[in-house]
């Protein structure tokens, strides 16, 4: 490298570097925002399952189909008042 500015190897190294930090923060950006979304439709789900007396560690259960079109049952713990319920599938055998 000269003190004139990268060479054209030099350029095309920077421009390289400089995509891979902004595709790292968009996949980060993207990861946070999956996590939530995921977090927001346990929560909902959750709610929706469960009845408003649930008591901590008892389990709801419904049988649906999921996106593959398969038969599974969605399985909700009750994890305690405000807190995030857990959330299983179980396939048919």
């Amino acid at each position: 490298m000269s003190e004139a500015g990268a060479s054209s190897k030099g350029k095309q190294l920077i421009k390289a570097w400089q995509q891979s930090v902004e595709r790292e923060a968009r996949a980060r950006r993207e990861m946070t925002e999956a996590g939530n979304a995921e977090r927001d439709a346990r929560k909902a789900l959750g709610g929706w399952l469960m009845p408003s007396d649930a008591k901590p560690n008892e389990t709801f259960s419904i049988w649906d189909r999921d996106q593959h079109d398969q038969e599974v049952m969605f399985e909700v713990k009750c994890c305690g008042a405000g807190s995030i319920p857990e959330i299983r599938t179980r396939a048919r055998r």
